[in-house]
């Protein structure tokens, strides 16, 4: 669950990077909506959601769990859960199963 919370770290903070760029055009409508993030892990969008953390966490993930989660209450993102297998992302980053590599 730490590295999916730093991935949606990161992936906020690039959101918010694009959204500050695009308010900067002249020519792009505003206000801009959030951006969607899909998620297919649902305790990282729990967490983000949640208003209180553990006092045990890390501060690292303390770190990047604040981050997240004002951009998440800015509405910069909005956090969507997406099973595995409809997640297009996943092929480029886990291997495949025995089934999909027979079934083509």
């Amino acid at each position: 669950m730490e590295s999916e919370l730093i991935a949606l770290d990161t992936a906020c903070t690039e959101a918010e990077w694009i959204k500050n760029f695009l308010l900067e055009i002249p020519l792009v409508n505003k206000p801009i909506p959030a951006f969607s993030i899909h998620c297919d892990n649902e305790a990282v969008i729990n967490l983000v959601r949640q208003a209180h953390t553990n006092k045990k966490m890390n501060r690292h993930i303390q770190v990047s769990y604040k981050s997240a989660r004002s951009l998440l209450n800015k509405e910069v993102v909005s956090l969507d859960f997406v099973k595995s297998e409809k997640n297009i992302a996943d092929q480029l980053t886990k291997g495949l199963s025995r089934n999909a590599i027979l079934q083509s």
